[in-house]
């Protein structure tokens, strides 16, 4: 039993099985809530997806489970579902990974915490699609207000000029 903490195929195995006998899933129903920080909405609906699967799987109430990005694509819409959330996803590695190179390359360490952020993503794929929503909406904010924040230190002195990822 203490392996099913590290596998996931259970999981995703049980999600596929539903879509294919007619129940989908709609764990994406809220996914523009990933849109908008919670200190701008402090009433933003709580949603608790991985609660919602393991009772489903389980029928107990208390735990909190995951399918993954792969089988939550494919349990929402089918075989159309992966090439629909997974490219954002693919695109989004890519980009991040040239972006970590380039930071890394020029030594513009003012971009670490948009680096790290972007770690957490690499390292969550076994979570739900709205996390991935969100901290990609996280990231571009952090993103924008290092980059502008970065470009204030500048004129004012306070870094170096060169660098500017």
């Amino acid at each position: 039993m203490p392996l099913l903490r590290v596998s996931f195929v259970n999981v995703a195995a049980f999600v596929v099985a539903q879509y294919d006998h007619g129940l989908p899933g709609d764990s994406l129903r809220d996914t523009l809530y990933s849109f908008i920080p919670r200190f701008l909405w402090p009433e933003k609906p709580v949603v608790l997806l991985g609660g919602e699967l393991a009772t489903l799987v389980s029928g107990e109430v208390g735990n909190q489970i995951s399918p993954g990005y792969f089988a939550e694509a494919y349990w929402n819409f089918g075989w159309i579902g992966l090439p629909l959330l997974l490219v954002p996803v693919g695109f989004f590695f890519n980009v991040a990974t040239h972006f970590a190179a380039r930071v890394i390359e020029r030594e513009d360490w003012l971009y670490l915490p948009v680096l790290f952020l972007s770690l957490k993503v690499g390292m969550s794929i076994d979570s739900f699609y709205n996390g991935f929503v969100g901290t990609a909406t996280q990231i571009l904010a952090l993103y924008f207000l290092v980059k502008f924040g970065g470009q204030l230190l500048r004129s004012l002195g306070m870094l170096p000029a060169e660098g500017g990822a």
